[in-house]
């Protein structure tokens, strides 16, 4: 499911025991993240393989980038691995910004 700010931040607080995931580069993650995110670079080559000892299949899983691109692709990848719930922060964490700032 792609949502919006609002409505990520509010499942975020409705599902305290999720995992989320920041997929953009670990220098971008430095400057400014999500509280009690994950770092994981779409960008690393070991990239799938971190995913898939990073997420537990029963779990929702909370996903977001800088645009929303890299989490689309990470969205696909995660339904390929069965993932029950998957949360996507729709024009990723810039939408972010320009809505709650950081």
């Amino acid at each position: 499911e792609v949502v919006e700010p609002q409505k990520f931040k509010q499942a975020l607080e409705n599902n305290p025991h999720t995992l989320l995931l920041d997929l953009r580069t670990p220098e971008e993650f430095q400057e400014s993240h999500l509280p009690n995110a994950v770092n994981i670079d779409f960008e690393a080559d070991d990239f799938e393989s971190q995913l898939k000892s990073a997420v537990d299949t029963t779990s929702t899983v909370f996903i977001y980038c800088r645009t929303g691109n890299k989490s689309g692709q990470t969205n696909t990848m995660l339904q390929n691995m069965k993932i029950d719930t998957i949360i996507e922060l729709g024009n990723g964490f810039e939408s972010w910004e320009a809505q709650f700032g950081n």
